[in-house]
């Protein structure tokens, strides 16, 4: 356990020192307030060394990831939704739709000001990356996006959590 909890740390104390030179640098909207989530996020740090992807894949997965962040600050919920895959897609239905759904379930994604890839993984049923976030109040969080790879070669977003960053308070 103490193994854990060290390694934890190290992730954490490593994202850090290289945050400065991978910071997304984006300035999000007004907040009005936020809704905190209560679930405590695990900084796996067997994210960070993953060789199960490709670093053609790696590269891909954080520019959609990148893109799916800018369009959700910006509020632009057609170019965020058309990010989505289509079985995401069909279950929201409509671009407003998932606007309002982030909002009422994520709201730190549209408060985002600063974030910074943490590392992607390869399981057996799902490919996760993780970002560090950071939003206009200075608190951090963790969002783990599920991608998935399409029939036509892209990578497309099938779900999203975020949760309270290691030794933040919500």
């Amino acid at each position: 356990m103490h193994a854990t909890i060290a390694a934890t740390l190290v992730a954490v104390v490593s994202v850090a020192a290289f945050a400065a030179t991978q910071m997304g640098n984006i300035v999000s909207p007004p907040v009005t307030g936020i809704t905190t989530l209560v679930k405590p996020a695990l900084a796996r740090p067997d994210l960070a060394g993953s060789s199960a992807l490709t670093p053609t894949d790696k590269r891909s997965i954080e520019n959609l990831v990148r893109a799916e962040l800018r369009a959700l600050i910006a509020l632009d919920a057609e170019r965020a939704f058309s990010k989505l895959t289509p079985s995401t897609q069909s279950f929201f239905g409509e671009p407003v739709r998932f606007l309002q759904a982030i909002a009422d379930k994520v709201p730190p994604i549209l408060q985002t000001r600063y974030f910074a890839f943490l590392g992607a993984e390869r399981s057996a049923s799902r490919i996760v990356q993780q970002v560090l976030i950071t939003d206009s109040l200075g608190q951090e969080w963790v969002a783990e996006f599920e991608v998935e790879r399409q029939k036509s070669g892209d990578w497309r977003v099938e779900d999203c959590v975020v949760e309270v960053a290691p030794g933040q308070q919500a």
